[in-house]
């Protein structure tokens, strides 16, 4: 048996391609442009360096994508309020 070593690049790249794929023939054929909303609570640099780049890459792929972001001092309820809304 042979390890064989994948490239972590390679692979997000094809991946990324044929997520562009997936994207396309939803709007071309069901008019359907997917979407992520993020709703960050707060200032935590890494949270905010994962949630953009999540956003870039939806914007890459053709996915919609919204951050949100509140304030550290919001309740559980305009936290939930906000879920609401979204969906």
């Amino acid at each position: 048996m042979s390890a064989h070593i994948l490239s972590g690049k390679i692979f997000a790249s094809e991946f990324k391609e044929e997520a562009k794929k997936q994207v396309l023939a939803l709007k071309e054929q069901y008019n359907i442009t997917p979407g992520l909303a993020v709703i960050i609570v707060g200032e935590n640099p890494a949270s905010k360096v994962y949630v953009n780049n999540k956003h870039r890459t939806c914007e890459e792929v053709g996915i919609y994508s919204e951050v949100i972001s509140m304030p550290a001092d919001t309740t559980k309820e305009q936290l939930i309020a906000k879920i609401d809304e979204l969906n």
